[in-house]
């Protein structure tokens, strides 16, 4: 699958409209990360290639399910919501126990 078919897919499952972009020079398992600035729009990316061999459950790639790709989006957009919430100068002073949490919390609650 091309690289722009990939990002199709992937923009097909994006609930939460902040923008994506593919992570270059991605580093450790698959998923995603979410990229702030201060005075900048939020922008989720995606470690596109390690999506296509990593799996969390030890099955199939995260890439091949699509429940598994609206979660990642689910639990990008709880990082997200903190982030707008609380700012950034408090935001990068939370512990990432209190980050993820948040966003573990916002990911179990979507439907």
């Amino acid at each position: 699958m091309t690289e722009e078919a990939q990002k199709a897919v992937y923009d097909h499952y994006n609930h939460t409209g902040f923008p994506t972009k593919f992570k270059e020079n991605e580093k450790g398992a698959g998923g995603f990360t979410s990229h702030f600035e201060p005075n900048t729009a939020p922008i989720i990316y995606i470690r596109a290639k390690a999506n296509l061999t990593h799996s969390s459950d030890g099955t199939d790639p995260e890439c091949n399910h699509a429940e598994r790709l609206k979660s990642l989006f689910s639990h990008e957009e709880g990082h997200i919501i903190q982030y707008l919430e609380v700012g950034h100068k408090k935001y990068q002073s939370l512990s990432l126990f209190d980050r993820e949490r948040f966003a573990v919390d916002h990911q179990k609650e979507d439907p």
